[in-house]
């Protein structure tokens, strides 16, 4: 199967100063984005359990790029009526540190997920399709969100 990439920008974003965790969206449910994709309900439930039961996470990565080094992790996630809820910290390394900066400072507010479609559907009345099952293997900072109603909301 093709991983396929889905960007999403934060939506919810909260980030503890003292621990540097944050909480984000790394999708959100519902609407029609730039790819014709729509998330609906039920879509990372099954991802969600398999990683929970394997202990693993999604890698966390700058821009989908599996080449360099993940730029920090995922601590948890799950899929609540709104999206795919995470939380993560940023590494102390140098990519990861211009992330947080970047973040801090509002100049960088996006996340895309790269998955394998397990399950979807056409449908004709939307003109999208339907991501009914999703297998997330990464979720990664970006510069741009294919699906815009999904902003920083706020930077603690």
């Amino acid at each position: 199967m093709k991983l396929k990439r889905l960007t999403m920008a934060v939506s919810g974003w909260k980030y503890d100063e003292e621990t540097g965790v944050f909480e984000c969206y790394g999708n959100v449910k519902g609407n029609i984005d730039h790819a014709k994709d729509r998330a609906i309900d039920g879509c990372y439930a099954k991802s969600c359990a398999q990683h929970k039961a394997h202990g693993t996470m999604p890698k966390m990565f700058w821009s989908h790029n599996p080449r360099e080094l993940p730029v920090g992790k995922w601590l948890t996630m799950e899929e609540d009526a709104k999206g795919l809820k995470l939380t993560g910290k940023l590494s102390k390394t140098s990519m990861g540190t211009d992330i947080e900066i970047l973040a801090k400072d509002g100049a960088l507010d996006s996340f895309s997920i790269g998955y394998i479609e397990v399950k979807s559907k056409w449908n004709n009345e939307k003109g999208c399709n339907d991501l009914i099952e999703l297998d997330i293997k990464e979720v990664s900072w970006v510069n741009f969100a294919c699906n815009e109603e999904s902003r920083l909301e706020s930077i603690k």
